[in-house]
């Protein structure tokens, strides 16, 4: 075998995300895709390799290992402390580099192993995650965003989602909010340095402050950061339902589409509970919208992730004309 041949046998062994499959990840059609993402996707490695029956074998063993050593901190309020540390070093990179490089989660990280539509992968790529997450955002903000007048990021940490906004939609007014100081900081000196018009804002999700303003035609994104609610998210929602924004978008990982008699998806929803994170949320939506308070637009699960979950999946809603007040979910 020549080394020709060697090389168009190894290449075979790639399977790569395709624009329909993705699209179909994303819930939209090819067509939309590429509309959205087409300069973006060419330049993309997206090839991965599925880990086989003895690879998945260990990998399965690791995250069993590891979920019975109570090695995962769980959310919740008295996390703050962290994420005041956390997006303060993501300041200090800001303020070191300036470059958007230094805004990137730390959830999405390079290498290891993925989970894509229901299986363990390599990507070919360390970056394949983040090449996701791009090809997923640009998707949400192009089909939910273009029409809206202002987007208020709820959680927005690092302001990475912002910079992606601003850029694409210059013209609109960008808020984003969250509970840590630092985050704060972080946004207002990513808006001076870019001269976008994006301004910070200190809101706790447990306990929500309604003097915000949020004018008509403005529209609501979380995206991981709701997941830390655990099953505090009331108050929140509440907030929501008066407010009345024309739009939610959510990109969170929801316990309720797992598939309890697939073992990959019963350990991703131990480690949900282990985090802590978003709980019977997307239920009460459902049961919102069956009593005429709001309109679900989408809920999509999005079958790719980290080994331990999948924590992109799609929830869009708007409410109705007399959603109700504060306390009435």
């Amino acid at each position: 075998m020549n080394g020709g041949d060697i090389a168009n046998r190894l290449d075979k062994e790639w399977l790569v995300l395709s624009p329909a499959e993705i699209a179909a990840m994303l819930g939209v059609t090819g067509e939309e895709l590429m509309e959205y993402c087409g300069k973006l996707y060419p330049g993309m490695d997206l090839r991965y390799k599925a880990i086989g029956s003895e690879g998945r074998d260990g990998v399965i063993l690791d995250v069993l290992k590891r979920l019975e050593s109570g090695a995962f901190t769980a959310s919740g309020r008295e996390r703050l402390p962290h994420w005041e540390k956390g997006w303060g070093e993501s300041l200090g990179k800001f303020e070191e580099e300036l470059d958007d490089k230094a805004l990137i989660p730390a959830y999405v990280r390079p290498g290891g192993i993925l989970r894509i539509n229901g299986g363990y992968a390599r990507g070919a790529d360390s970056f394949l995650e983040l090449s996701f997450y791009t090809l997923l955002r640009t998707t949400l903000f192009s089909k939910y965003f273009s029409g809206v007048e202002s987007v208020y990021e709820f959680g927005c940490g690092t302001g990475y989602n912002l910079v992606m906004l601003a850029r694409m939609y210059p013209e609109k007014n960008l808020f984003g909010l969250d509970w840590a100081s630092t985050s704060v900081k972080l946004v207002d000196r990513i808006a001076a340095h870019y001269k976008f018009r994006l301004a910070g804002f200190r809101f706790d999700m447990y306990n929500p402050d309604y003097n915000l303003s949020m004018p008509p035609g403005s529209a609501v994104l979380t995206l991981n950061s709701m997941e830390q609610l655990g099953g505090k998210w009331e108050s929140f929602l509440n907030f929501l339902l008066l407010k009345k924004p024309a739009l939610c978008v959510h990109a969170e990982p929801f316990a309720e589409l797992y598939n309890q008699d697939s073992l990959i998806d019963y350990l991703a929803l131990k480690y949900h509970r282990a985090r802590g994170y978003l709980n019977g949320f997307l239920t009460k939506l459902v049961e919102l919208e069956r009593a005429g308070r709001i309109e679900i637009l989408t809920v999509n699960r999005v079958p790719f992730g980290s080994c331990f979950h999948e924590g992109y999946s799609i929830a869009a809603w708007r409410p109705l004309p007399g959603a109700g007040e504060p306390g009435n979910t």
